[in-house]
């Protein structure tokens, strides 16, 4: 062994190294985590008013304010860990669940539950940056299973949400279901900071606070707005005048987002068909998803006198339940084989049709209890599907260095999702009713079976729009992957971080040193492979990762210019690159 062979042995030694599957595991179980505390308060819900001598409008605000804060964070601090640090954020994350945790278990007013349960919200970021710390940690023969695990954790942690809540409620009482979920994050957060390496791939620059203020505001306004129409009335000056306000609000940030430097959401970026189309049919498999478990909560628990319903407490009716969050984390390999064999593409188009299938089944079997427990079943393997496929191909197509904002906005249209399903389940179950015997005003069930036929008609319309995603989006960019040669190591179960990857950063100016706005720069490998590609910012300015020093091809294209084709040897100690466009101005 040479000398030099000796020094790249010892290097390696010497770099400290992760087991994938620890990581995996880690990530999924703090995912499902955070992901619980979306459902695991609602079997409290109708107690609420007694415990804190509250209204039952006010009780709601647990559950509403829990929904928005995770909406609102989400794109902030998925933004800060592409700029900073994705492990990092991860631990801020679970700091403040912990920390809203510990407020509810010892707290006794309805405004200390409502911090709570705001803070708890918070950590909902954890989940899209987790999936981007996977591509920078995880070998990529292993990365689609881990995403789909990952982005199935919301489903997941909402399914075992329901029995959990119920059952610690029933046991320890209600401060202990806030005590577990501190334990919980505490465990969560040690795991990370044993397991989980932070990733090397920061973009840096300087945080749009402003853009993240609107867009923080007009998200709430719009929310709230969806989230109380049903019971204020849809024609409530109030709520009227919320989505007045998220409009107005959304139309001022569109301008500013486009003139920052590092915008909070890549509105160009966000637009490319891709990407567009991935996060509109989010939101319609988002609300297909949500009507699976609202409704079927629901029908298990209603009285027999019904007719249909099942008369099941909420703890029997989680247990029910509970096999298709199970079934989620059974699919996600198959999930995974699915992207990897068919392409991120055909995936969602299977899953959106399973979820069709599922719904289609689930109009026709409502007699039992059974029959509804495999109903869910079908529909959760749809969604883990669907879910899989999208941050698989929001991570195709984006730079590498904004994988965690991606990530965030594809997460926060399916929280939107929720949220509109939550509101059309609630506007049919109220508005076709029927008096039973002591008379208590119920659904029909023909409102469960329009809520069925409504959620495999979205299920359709998702699958319609994924139809109209680039054929070769399989053959695209594949950012997941950081090029040939990015892992040192690529054993089953041990790796090394990433130990030559790095973040390039330049400019794009013309003759004179003024920056080219929305200059497209595409890194490739001398052979031709893309490895990654970005956008210039307002002043110019771009970040890409590179999986080694070497020497790679750039070309360069923007409007009004030549593009420009040049060969450099790049590697993280050099300044940052600049290219200098000089030929083909267009007068």
């Amino acid at each position: 062994m040479n000398k030099r062979s000796l020094s790249k042995e010892r290097l390696i030694l010497k770099t400290r190294t992760y087991s994938p599957n620890a990581i995996i595991a880690v990530l999924a179980v703090s995912g499902a985590v955070v992901s619980i505390m979306q459902t695991v308060f609602i079997p409290l819900l109708s107690e609420i008013p007694a415990l804190l001598n509250c209204t039952p409008e006010q009780a709601s605000w647990l559950i509403t304010a829990t929904l928005i804060s995770s909406s609102v964070a989400i794109p902030s601090v998925a933004k800060l860990a592409d700029m900073y640090g994705k492990r990092q954020m991860m631990i801020v994350s679970l700091a403040v669940l912990i920390v809203g945790s510990l407020i509810g278990t010892f707290g006794t007013t309805f405004p200390q539950m409502l911090v709570a349960r705001i803070l708890q919200g918070f950590a909902m970021a954890l989940i899209p940056i987790g999936m981007s710390i996977m591509r920078d940690q995880i070998p990529p023969q292993k990365l689609p299973g881990a995403i789909a695990l990952m982005s199935g954790t919301m489903g997941i942690g909402a399914g075992i949400g329901l029995p959990l809540g119920g059952l610690i409620y029933q046991s320890l009482g209600w401060h202990a279901i806030f005590g577990v979920s501190a334990i919980t994050g505490a465990i969560s957060l040690i795991a990370i900071l044993l397991v989980v390496p932070e990733s090397p791939i920061r973009s840096g620059g300087k945080f749009d606070y402003f853009g993240a203020g609107l867009i923080s505001l007009w998200l709430t306004a719009l929310l709230l707005a969806i989230t109380k129409g049903e019971h204020w009335g849809w024609s409530n000056p109030s709520i009227l005048a919320l989505f007045a306000t998220a409009i107005v609000l959304f139309a001022i940030w569109i301008p500013l987002e486009l003139r920052v430097s590092q915008p909070v959401i890549d509105l160009r970026t966000t637009m490319d068909r891709p990407v567009l189309l991935t996060n509109i049919a989010t939101f319609v498999v988002g609300i297909a998803m949500y009507a699976n478990i609202l409704t079927s909560t629901q029908m298990l628990e209603l009285p027999t006198s019904t007719g249909y319903g099942f008369g099941l407490t909420i703890f029997q009716a989680g247990l029910v339940l509970l096999p298709s969050a199970a079934a989620m984390v059974l699919m996600a390999p198959v999930a995974a084989r699915i992207v990897t064999q068919f392409g991120p593409k055909r995936a969602m188009l299977v899953g959106c049709l399973v979820l069709a299938a599922g719904y289609a089944y689930r109009y026709y079997a409502i007699s039992s209890v059974w029959e509804i427990a495999v109903g869910a079943i079908i529909v959760s393997a749809g969604t883990m599907i669907a879910f899989s496929a999208a941050p698989n191909i929001i991570m195709r197509i984006v730079p590498i260095s904004e994988t965690s904002a991606a990530n965030g906005l594809n997460n926060v249209m399916r929280t939107m999702g929720t949220a509109v399903s939550s509101a059309a389940v609630a506007a049919v179950l109220t508005g076709l009713t029927m008096q039973i015997a002591g008379g208590a005003v119920l659904p029909q069930l023909d409102a469960f079976q329009l809520i069925y036929i409504g959620a495999g008609v979205a299920s359709l319309i998702a699958a319609f729009i994924s139809w109209f995603l680039p054929r070769n989006l399989d053959q695209a960019h594949v950012a997941v992957s950081a090029g040939a040669g990015a892992l040192a190591h690529q054993d089953d179960e041990l790796m090394h971080v990433r130990p030559h990857e790095f973040v390039l950063h330049g400019s794009v100016t013309n003759a004179e040193g003024a920056g080219i706005i929305n200059a497209q720069l595409v890194f490739s490998t001398l052979e031709g492979e893309q490895i990654d590609w970005e956008r210039t910012d307002a002043q110019g300015k771009y970040s890409v990762t590179l999986p080694e020093p070497g020497e790679y091809r750039i070309v360069v294209h923007a409007q009004g210019w030549q593009d420009l084709e040049e060969l450099a040897s790049l590697d993280a100690h050099h300044p940052p690159k600049q290219v200098v466009m000089t030929a083909g101005v267009r007068v």
